[in-house]
């Protein structure tokens, strides 16, 4: 009997993005997400601890457009 030792990988590689594509058809492009802006607006604003990572995130870019 084998006993082969399997890992379990949250990573996708060429090859899983290969066999997606091979198995449900597409091109291959960039990927463009589509989100709800006012839903997400409302969601920053009704908890505090996202709204803070929110403002941590863009003062940041900020910061990096300034340098």
């Amino acid at each position: 009997m084998n006993n082969f030792a399997v890992t379990k990988s949250n990573t996708l590689t060429q090859y899983d993005i290969d066999n997606l594509l091979q198995k449900f058809g597409g091109r291959q492009q960039e990927y463009v997400e589509i989100t709800d802006v006012e839903k997400n607006r409302k969601t920053i604003e009704k908890y505090p601890l996202i709204s803070d990572i929110s403002n941590a995130i863009a003062d940041a870019q900020y910061t990096r457009i300034i340098k």
